[in-house]
């Protein structure tokens, strides 16, 4: 059965192929296709990304590259860690007693404090001191020049009338009637 279906088919293309071929002929009126037109446009060299995201917005104009930022300051020495004390002269040379927290120092003119500072000049109304890790000079003030904070001790008001200092505790010996501790409380 397939050969006769084969069979009616071809003999049906025989019969028609003809009269097709009359009834396609190019009319003059018809347009023309140009077919160099329809021809593909050359690959580029880089293919395409296909998933790519677009958008509607025109781009904004490319920003300049920001500035490189500042160098960083230069290190600086810490704050002095010393408060004023007070100082005596003697023989012509003056001697500084400062205090760092528990510790105290009692040094001269030229002499290291704490192995960082180094005691440069001594005046009336400051010291001078040499940060030595990185060679910087600092000043601490001990008379209050306007604006600038004092580094003097504040003084200690004294004591209100008729309040007496404790008395150190008696020894064994002196517990007995008559010593001179009990004479004078005696007279009190």
């Amino acid at each position: 059965m397939r050969r006769r279906s084969t069979l009616v088919l071809t003999l049906c293309a025989l019969i028609a192929a003809p009269a097709f071929a009359q009834n396609t002929a190019p009319a003059d009126n018809a347009p023309r296709v140009e077919l160099d037109k329809l021809k593909r446009p050359a690959a580029p060299a880089e293919p395409s990304n296909l998933f790519n995201s677009r958008s509607w917005e025109k781009k904004a104009a490319p920003k300049k590259a920001a500035p490189p930022p500042p160098p960083p300051p230069p290190p600086q020495a810490p704050p002095l860690p010393f408060t004023y004390v007070g100082r005596w002269i003697e023989r012509g040379e003056t001697t500084v007693m400062l205090a760092q927290g528990p510790r105290n120092f009692t040094v001269r003119e030229g002499e290291k404090v704490d192995a960082s500072y180094l005691l440069e000049k001594v005046s009336p109304d400051r010291l001078v001191f040499r940060y030595v890790p990185l060679d910087q000079t600092q000043v601490l003030l001990l008379a209050a020049a306007p604006g600038a904070a004092t580094a003097m001790p504040v003084p200690v008001p004294a004591m209100p009338p008729g309040l007496a200092l404790p008395r150190a505790p008696l020894s064994p010996t002196q517990t007995k009637r008559g010593s001179a501790r009990d004479a004078d409380d005696e007279e009190d």
